[in-house]
C-alpha cells in the first residue's frame, strides 16, 4: 500500500512538469483537433511537431548549474 502511495505522489509531482502538460495538451489536440476545432491533418501534424520540439529542447537544456570550466 505504501508503494502505491509513493507512485501516486510521484505521478502527481511529475504532472506539474512543463513537459507532461505539453504532451497532454498535444495529445488532446491530436485527438480532438479535427472533430471539435476543425483542424486538418496537416495542422495537427505541425502543432504536434512543434510541441515535440519544445519538449525535446527542454529536455536537452542543461539542468545542472555547476560550472565545468
Amino acid at each position: 500500500m505504501q508503494n502505491l502511495k509513493e507512485v501516486i505522489v510521484d505521478f502527481l509531482g511529475t504532472a506539474k512538469s512543463k513537459r507532461v502538460i505539453l504532451a497532454t495538451v498535444s495529445a488532446f489536440i491530436v485527438a480532438a483537433g479535427h472533430e471539435y476545432f476543425g483542424f486538418d491533418a496537416d495542422t495537427t501534424t505541425k502543432l504536434t511537431a512543434l510541441a515535440a520540439s519544445l519538449i525535446i529542447g527542454d529536455s536537452l537544456r542543461p539542468t545542472s548549474k555547476v560550472n565545468n570550466g
